[in-house]
């Protein structure tokens, strides 16, 4: 039996698309060195051998995707969007503008003195600085304002992002990697400068990331018990010193959760919780250790919570002292999706996801005190998803005339703010809008790839073409705008801005919504540091490299 692939491939498009994925992601498994080239980069690559085949995918999949993608960014940036405003974040909002507008310029630059068509320019910008939004910003302008030429604008569009998104991601990470050496910038030193600055060095055991607390009890003699001098559990300062907890005791037969004016009388029985490292460092003979079924009946949990209380935003770790006052162990912080260096001077923003352990009653109130618990549910709310796309939609036919000049958020500006919107209701109204961060993501990430296998399908056909004819200057305007960028940013960081330098390097990625160029300052970093200052960028950088894309067509 005969099979012919390439026309089952040509009569079948749901096999096209998903053997297209397939060979993507398996693609994008593969490294060199310590770099794994993604998904992203093997979806595009397989999509281009096909497309170059004549392979096309169906029309309407990639506006599914496109939809599906951008209104996630929307979600994802909503629980933060508007509290940044209310916090130290307009420094990150200014660089993440200032860069998408020197993008933008400097592209505008190339096309005026080149002559390079504007569709294949906005590929080529999208491409070099590896931004999706702005490659999806500038395919809904192109559907919206040029219906009639929108194939081969879109195919041109194509062609510019297929030429240098792979080689943007391995520029930037190169120029990362040696642009702080360059210039003489020791990430390392810059990154434990700021960690003292902002106390993210003191006494880290007391809002340690390591393992599990665990649970021992004892039961204090008289000999035991004439240590601590009728000492309240303030006065000993326990938690301080060694990082253990007395969270509960026995006293004349009942059980109760002391407070720091309790003392430690002979006869007590006393659950202590903490790191097994951190009973290494009791001072004190606690004597024999005893089975008390009640005093060990601790049910440790992890617990995911979000943090939407507007007044304690703002705040450090140790400000809050969850350890102390709700015996609860903070573990990981997340922002935007990225993980924050865990430590008691942290400064927290709404919208922080917080990986907490502690027993359930406990945790339980704290999540009420913090916002709300992010719960392990299967459930999506395909309600408000569904018309937050309808909204979104609408919101990009609605056009305003100012003077003889037609002005719209298109279609990608409709979605990003409905995508907002309901995200930050969401944040401050946990029952609304269920989503759970693994729908998102796989929606996300279904559209992303979607839209992605488009690209290289529509691209094949005509990169060989457009590599001969002006391959060169497209790859060599794309390297000259992305260096440009990287220096442009830094200096007006450093000098306009004031960040730190460590700081600096990692809001310069976020800018450019680079997470591979993240990994490698983290790296030379040696610390989780240059992180909030990508948290800080990524979120406005999905929104203003969007706009830039629609920009780039309309003028």
């Amino acid at each position: 039996m005969e099979i012919d692939l390439m026309a089952l491939l040509h009569k079948s498009a749901p096999l096209l698309v998903f053997v297209v994925l397939f060979l993507g992601y398996s693609l994008g498994k593969l490294r060199f060195g310590s770099l794994e080239l993604g998904a992203t980069s093997g979806v595009l690559l397989v999509g281009l051998v096909f497309g170059y085949f004549g392979l096309t995918m169906p029309d309407g999949l990639a506006s599914i995707g496109f939809i599906l993608f951008i209104f996630c960014v929307g979600l994802q940036a909503g629980p933060r969007f508007f509290s940044v405003f209310l916090e130290s974040g307009s420094k990150y909002i200014l660089l993440a503008a200032f860069v998408a507008t020197c993008g933008l310029i400097m592209t505008k630059v190339a096309v005026y003195i080149t002559g390079m068509d504007n569709a294949l320019a906005a590929g080529m910008l999208a491409g070099i600085i590896t931004s999706t939004p702005t490659l999806v910003g500038a395919q809904d302008a192109i559907g919206q304002l040029a219906p009639a030429n929108a194939k081969s604008m879109i195919e041109m569009l194509s062609v510019g992002y297929a030429m240098t998104y792979i080689l943007g991601t391995m520029v930037l990470i190169i120029a990362v990697r040696y642009f702080p050496k360059l210039i003489g910038i020791n990430l390392k030193q810059e990154s434990e400068w700021l960690a003292r600055e902002r106390g993210l060095t003191a006494d880290t055991d007391t809002v340690s990331k390591g393992d599990l607390p665990i649970v021992r009890v004892f039961r204090l003699s008289q000999e035991q018990a004439t240590q601590f001098d009728g000492k309240t559990l303030r006065q000993l300062n326990l938690h301080e010193r060694t990082g253990c907890l007395v969270d509960k005791i026995r006293r004349n037969g009942s059980v109760f959760e002391p407070d720091g004016d309790t003392p430690l009388l002979e006869g007590d029985s006393i659950t202590i919780v903490g790191k097994p490292r951190d009973f290494i460092r009791l001072p004190y003979d606690l004597g024999k250790e005893v089975l008390d079924t009640e005093l060990l009946d601790y049910q440790v949990e992890y617990q995911k919570i979000v943090l939407t209380n507007q007044q304690l935003t703002g705040k450090t770790l140790e400000d809050l002292a969850i350890d102390e006052f709700h015996h609860c162990f903070v573990h990981k912080v997340k922002r935007s999706q990225i993980e924050m260096p865990i430590n008691k001077g942290l400064k927290l923003s709404k919208g922080d996801q917080l990986l907490i352990s502690g027993e359930r009653v406990r945790l339980e109130r704290l999540a009420q005190l913090l916002g709300y618990e992010e719960k392990h549910s299967h459930t999506t709310d395909l309600i408000t998803f569904t018309l937050g796309i309808v909204v979104g939609l609408l919101i990009g036919q609605v056009i305003v005339k100012v003077g003889h000049i037609d002005v719209t958020l298109g279609n990608a500006g409709g979605l990003l703010l409905s995508g907002i919107m309901i995200g930050h209701i969401r944040a401050n109204q946990p029952t609304f809008g269920q989503v759970p961060p693994a729908a998102i993501y796989v929606l996300s990430e279904l559209g992303l790839m979607f839209f992605m296998a488009n690209i290289g399908l529509s691209a094949g056909g005509g990169i060989i073409d457009a590599l001969f004819a002006a391959g060169g200057q497209i790859i060599m305007s794309g390297v000259i705008i992305e260096l440009m960028l990287i220096v442009l940013a830094y200096f007006f960081g450093r000098f306009v801005l004031g960040l730190n330098k460590a700081l600096l390097m990692g809001a310069i990625t976020g800018a450019m919504t680079s997470t591979p160029a993240l990994n490698i300052i983290t790296e030379e970093a040696d610390s989780n540091v240059p992180s909030l200052g990508y948290a800080g960028t990524y979120t406005f950088a999905n929104v203003f490299l969007t706009l830039v894309g629609t920009i780039m067509i309309v003028i």
